[in-house]
């Protein structure tokens, strides 16, 4: 079954659809010996400077990988909902071996940044915490504009999304954009009315929560989200309806703005993607003007990217592609 043959077609699509959530997740790998990006090291430098959002004075948690000898790039990279940067050592030591400085922070409420735990206000709260941390760390602090260091941002799934919106909003800040499964467009077989309901509560009762997520299955391993689960770092609890609002209003939503996004991009997907649509990144492709872009499809990969055995080819392609526009 190859997801090339089928998004041409919208009733194909929705065949695919139907047959990939009939995959079940494999228990007791005999052929992985550690889930990647589980490993207890972390980045090497864990809130060495920290940031403050404006609004509520909470201190948001810094997580850097210095690059191994002389800079060539910076990779901005921001995790996705319920989870935190610790999740992205791997790939940061990965990139920092090729040169490529590796920075991000735990967003507000997650990991071990301060605010109330698991709670988005709105996406565009997520994009204002994102332009503080942009001046008071990359320009001000580490000063990489003002090095002359080529900067890229990117992130998984709502951290992809976070990425795509900024880069939307400013495409000529970055050299380019990486999006692993960007939250940019729902699976198809999700109801609509799931997103009225969300963004009717989110409105009422902003704070509430008892409508749980459920299985994800987000990973192909079934030991890897239960690993996952027992991280005291992770969100786990239901989440709030403002989140769950939030993030749904930007699955809905952010694909309408396709056609207005110019930026160089790396899409990357996973072709067994069962949380966002694994077709978006051949819409994404079809619509957008950028003179630069790229979409890359890896078998048997599921939505957590950073959590696929997959993740170290995968961050090889994405040191390559960040390499061919540096040089």
């Amino acid at each position: 079954m190859n997801i090339h043959d089928y998004h041409h077609n919208p009733t194909l699509r929705y065949d695919y659809c139907k047959k990939i959530m009939k995959i079940s997740q494999i228990d007791n790998p005999t052929d992985l010996k550690q889930i990647p990006g589980l490993e207890e090291e972390g980045f090497k430098e864990v809130g060495a400077v920290n940031f403050i959002v404006t609004d509520n004075q909470y201190k948001i948690c810094v997580h850097r990988e210095p690059a191994q000898g002389d800079v060539k790039a910076v990779l901005i990279l921001m995790h996705g909902y319920n989870g935190h940067m610790k999740r992205a050592q791997h790939i940061a030591k990965q990139l920092a071996q090729e040169g490529i400085e590796v920075i991000g922070y735990d967003q507000r409420g997650f990991g071990k940044s301060e605010g109330p735990k698991g709670y988005i206000e709105s996406l565009e709260q997520m994009i204002d915490d994102f332009e503080e941390f942009y001046k008071q760390i990359i320009v001000e602090h580490y000063q990489y504009k003002q090095r002359g260091l080529p900067i890229f941002m990117g992130g998984l799934s709502l951290g992809g999304m976070l990425s795509y919106r900024v880069g939307l909003k400013y495409p000529d800040r970055f050299k380019g954009i990486v999006m692993m499964a960007p939250a940019i467009q729902p699976f198809p077989l999700q109801y609509k009315f799931i997103y009225y309901l969300a963004v009717t509560l989110g409105k009422i009762m902003p704070k509430g929560n008892f409508i749980s997520t459920g299985a994800w299955n987000s990973n192909k391993y079934n030991e890897a989200e239960i690993n996952i689960k027992k991280d005291p770092l992770q969100y786990t609890q239901k989440p709030p309806f403002s989140s769950l609002s939030s993030v749904i209003k930007g699955l809905y939503n952010t694909n309408e703005t396709f056609e207005q996004f110019t930026c160089p991009f790396l899409c990357i997907m996973g072709d067994l993607e069962k949380i966002v649509d694994p077709f978006l990144g051949f819409d994404l492709e079809h619509k957008s003007p950028s003179q630069d872009k790229t979409v890359k499809y890896y078998q048997q990969v599921w939505h957590n990217i950073w959590q696929e055995p997959e993740i170290y080819d995968i961050n090889k392609d994405v040191i390559q592609w960040i390499q061919q526009r540096i040089n």
